[in-house]
């Protein structure tokens, strides 16, 4: 049983001080990728985020600013067929590129200042049944906690494990770990009439039943309120975030197949 990536996401939260409303999507798009987006979509209203997204190398890549924050999203390219899920299949890519795209926080110099930085990974295994996806998960659960789960619906365990950063030990990490029975439905989604005037969305779901999954979510975030972080800052702490959550995925015996190269 292999668990791939359904999702990974780097994002900063600037300061006042920063320039990003100077950035657009499409400029960070070819800052990382050295390439023009497939899609670019930007709004007159500020508050409305700007995004950029195309195929880079079997992901699709994608990248969003609005003035809260930047968002760089890594995500499986969705198929014409007709696959209960779309996961990225290679583990090891996923982490080069995450890595990758953490080096050129500094080296490119995206954000001059950054309030807060956070990584975000989402694995997941499918079940047939949401009693296999609570067995699945009472296996990677630490015995420490003396769960014990049957055919329950709806499970959700969160913890939160702060650390201190070794780089810059005045700053507190918070390092989360969701453990997950979800339940996903395909959908349809129909949008029809003029963009000028009036605009109608119908949405069907595609599938009956909904798809099964255990899942495991890696949310790691620095805390607010303690300080600016430069470029290269910024690189260190997610550098030393993106260690911590590989090291717990190991931990947990997560994507056995990949142990020996990840």
């Amino acid at each position: 049983m292999e668990w791939k990536a359904l999702s990974a996401r780097i994002s900063l939260f600037p300061t006042a001080a920063s320039s990003l409303p100077n950035l657009s999507a499409m400029t960070l798009f070819r800052s990382l990728w050295k390439t023009d987006p497939d899609n670019f979509q930007k709004h007159n209203n500020p508050l409305v985020p700007s995004v950029a997204s195309g195929k880079i190398n079997d992901l699709n890549m994608s990248c969003s600013i609005q003035p809260s924050r930047l968002d760089i999203n890594i995500a499986p390219v969705i198929g014409e067929d007709n696959a209960s899920f779309y996961l990225i299949e290679d583990m090891s890519s996923l982490r080069q590129e995450l890595g990758r795209l953490i080096s050129l926080l500094e080296t490119e110099r995206l954000l001059v200042s950054a309030a807060r930085v956070a990584l975000n990974l989402h694995v997941l295994v499918p079940q047939q049944s949401v009693r296999d996806a609570n067995s699945t998960l009472m296996g990677i659960i630490p015995t420490r906690y003396g769960l014990r789960l049957w055919n329950e619906q709806d499970f959700f365990l969160q913890l939160n494990l702060p650390y201190k950063s070794t780089h810059l030990p005045d700053v507190e990490m918070n390092l989360i770990t969701q453990w997950i029975a979800s339940k996903f439905q395909k959908m349809r989604i129909a949008i029809s009439g003029d963009l000028a005037s009036s605009v109608t969305q119908t949405t069907t779901a595609l599938d009956p039943e909904p798809m099964i999954a255990s899942s495991v979510v890696f949310d790691i975030n620095s805390l607010p309120g303690q300080m600016e972080f430069d470029p290269e800052q910024q690189t260190m702490l997610l550098s030393e975030a993106a260690s911590n959550m590989w090291e717990k995925i190991m931990e947990m015996g997560l994507m056995v197949g990949e142990s020996q190269s990840l």
